[in-house]
């Protein structure tokens, strides 16, 4: 499988130079971090899915899924603290609003087979929670996103709940729900649209401060679709969707072959004025008689809510690796064949899911992280826009120290918008098919002008 790498196309903004001083690094978990852990940076609290000591049985100790929250992520994780969720619980997610509140969501399956969201809150970091509050008692299979709590005005906050699996009346799919101070949790009503959501891409759902709501999710076909709620999410309206960039150096062998395009993990986020959307950019494009090259990119573009209008599309990442998508396992001198299957896995890997993740510093700043295929590793990357979203600085490793691949890096700023702050899994070594002792946790820090 041949990897190349690219510049980029002619007609495409360059990407500025930015210089950056590498910060701390810590390993959160040098092993037995799940792979669903989910981790995310909550302003300057790190959070993951654990699985959290629950005694012994037969005298064998036991572990029930978890959360845990780390108030100090370069400290280390004994330093964390740990809540166990249930013995049957998945499906973790949690938030942070602007005044240091968590609030976390999980999905426990009850007695009956069916499911139930519960969602607890913390008011010390993580220290101490309420008692869990049952939000929705369901006999189909719910699921969580990463994104799916979000804090509203006034101190309200807002659940996205999505029903995966199961018979679903049409345009019940996708759940809104709402806690305002003083109130229980309330179905405030359903997303239009989303009955062929696709199973494998994560969504994003977000609050503006004037209580607009916005989710983007992508249909089964690969169709990025994005929705916005200025009713507390009664209603819904499509707001449209930015343009996809040129299609770079098409060819084929075949007559009518055409490129196939997909969209894929979108992270939405208010940014003053209007919704900021970063999303990931499938393409696999016929080559020679049975083949094909792929490459996927990392795009962004701001909705402008006075102008109800998208801007242009904007390529994020300053390289583009190209795949071939032929191979001969076999064929691979010096190889086994489990080491040739390491090498596909990787590449795939490190040029399909990127799951970008925009943030939006107090100062207006703004960057978009996701992982990226270097070399012969997967590696965490952001890049930075200081106008709006119009220029990207040059993609900025954010690992200096970690030699094996990464995956699902998600980030935050500082309060000045002068540091980046990472958190993300780590694979050991170059093997990404075997991992015995589970996968590491860490965080990275880069410092900024």
């Amino acid at each position: 499988m041949g990897a190349s790498s690219l510049g980029c196309s002619r007609g495409e903004p360059a990407h500025r130079p930015v210089s950056f001083t590498p910060g701390r690094e810590a390993e959160i978990r040098g092993a037995k971090a799940p792979i669903d852990a989910t981790p995310s940076l909550l302003g300057t609290i790190a959070f993951w899915q654990d699985y959290v000591p629950a005694g012994t049985r037969n005298g064998k100790p036991t572990y029930w899924p978890g959360a845990a929250f780390l108030t100090s992520p370069f400290s280390g994780a004994e330093d964390a603290h740990r809540l166990e969720v249930g013995p049957a619980a998945y499906s973790v997610s949690a938030g942070s609003s602007s005044e240091g509140d968590i609030t976390l969501a999980y999905v426990d399956s009850d007695s009956a087979g069916g499911s139930v969201v519960e969602v607890r809150t913390s008011r010390d970091g993580g220290r101490s929670w309420s008692a869990p509050h049952s939000v929705e008692r369901e006999t189909d299979v719910l699921r969580l996103d990463p994104d799916s709590l979000a804090p509203g005005p006034n101190g309200q906050w807002y659940l996205l709940v999505r029903y995966r699996l199961g018979k679903v009346k049409p345009g019940m799919l996708l759940r809104v729900y709402r806690k305002a101070p003083g109130e229980d949790w309330g179905l405030m009503g359903a997303v239009p649209g989303s009955d062929d959501l696709s199973t494998f891409d994560a969504l994003s759902f977000d609050v503006s401060p004037g209580g607009s709501l916005a989710v983007a999710f992508v249909t089964y076909e690969g169709e990025l679709r994005v929705k916005q709620s200025t009713d507390g999410g009664r209603t819904w309206v499509s707001i449209g969707l930015p343009d996809r960039p040129r299609m770079p150096g098409l060819r084929t062998l075949l007559p009518g072959m055409r490129p196939t395009v997909r969209d894929g993990m979108p992270s939405i986020r208010w940014i003053g004025g209007g919704w900021g959307l970063a999303w990931e950019e499938h393409v696999s494009i016929p080559s020679g008689l049975t083949g094909s090259d792929a490459h996927v990119d990392t795009l962004f573009s701001k909705h402008d809510a006075a102008g109800a209008r998208w801007t242009r599309t904007t390529r994020i990442n300053d390289q583009r690796i190209v795949v071939a998508g032929t191979v001969n396992i076999l064929g691979q001198v010096g190889k086994s064949v489990m080491q040739a299957l390491e090498d596909l896995h990787r590449k795939s890997r490190g040029t399909e899911l990127r799951y970008p993740h925009l943030v939006v510093a107090p100062t207006g700043r703004f960057a978009v992280f996701w992982t990226e295929l270097r070399g012969l590793s997967i590696v965490p990357v952001a890049s930075i826009s200081d106008d709006g979203g119009i220029e990207w600085s040059a993609a900025i490793a954010l690992d200096s120290s970690h030699q094996g691949d990464t995956d699902r890096v998600r980030g935050s700023f500082s309060a000045d918008g002068k540091a980046l702050q990472a958190i993300y899994l780590t694979w050991p070594g170059e093997s990404s098919l075997r991992a015995d002792d589970g996968l590491g946790l860490k965080v990275a820090e880069v410092l900024l002008p």
